[in-house]
């Protein structure tokens, strides 16, 4: 499903009480693991690592009842990266509408943006300073975490452009976006794979060769 201004969505995990507090609409009433989740988010964003056993003080619970809320530490790292993720995204295809963008040019912008927003990002930059091989793995592994989901994002994009008559399916949709999100992830976790500090501007030009 698309919102004309904010993209594609993803379906959530849906797997804790937090995964459906997540996704309980607007204005529902604030519950422990949203409070704890909403206090992760916080410490991450300001370059803190999250500490459980402090984050269940801070919400006041022990850790057995902050684990069945929001499940383990990179349960935790992985829903809140997946949120700024998400937000990201939606902001990048608000401005690819609000600039005009169209064409086959127009997935390549978003991802450009986001590539360029992630790697200047102080929490995500200091989360894989400190716990790289975490955030790599977080990251990139297929059968959870970020990877399936933004592979599904790009998926998506690409699916509007097929509909919209921009491009055909010589290349399946799914197959060209899981392409395009294995680029992005080798140059944003460059440090760890080849040592090289991450240049957004290698993966972005790859992105323009193989998507327009």
């Amino acid at each position: 499903m698309t919102d004309l201004l904010a993209g594609p969505r993803v379906p959530g995990f849906d797997v804790t009480p937090l995964d459906r507090d997540l996704a309980a609409p607007r204005g529902t009433r604030p519950s422990g693991a949203l409070t704890a989740f909403k206090l992760a988010r916080r410490q991450f964003l300001e370059g803190k690592r999250i500490d459980m056993g402090a984050l269940a003080a801070q919400v006041g619970v022990n850790r057995v009842t902050l684990y069945r809320w929001v499940g383990r530490r990179e349960d935790l790292l992985l829903r809140v990266l997946w949120a700024l993720t998400e937000q990201n995204l939606a902001t990048q295809y608000a401005v690819a509408a609000r600039n005009g963008e169209t064409g086959r040019g127009r997935i390549p912008a978003i991802m450009a943006r986001y590539v360029r927003d992630i790697l200047s990002h102080h929490g995500f930059r200091t989360f894989l300073a400190e716990e790289g091989e975490l955030a790599m793995r977080l990251g990139t592994v297929p059968e959870r975490g970020l990877h399936p989901r933004l592979v599904r994002y790009v998926e998506l994009l690409l699916r509007e452009d097929v509909e919209l008559g921009v491009r055909d399916e010589c290349v399946p949709p799914q197959d060209l976006a899981f392409a395009a999100v294995r680029i992005v992830e080798s140059f944003v976790y460059s440090t760890r794979i080849t040592g090289e500090d991450p240049d957004p501007d290698r993966p972005i030009r790859i992105l323009n060769v193989l998507l327009r």
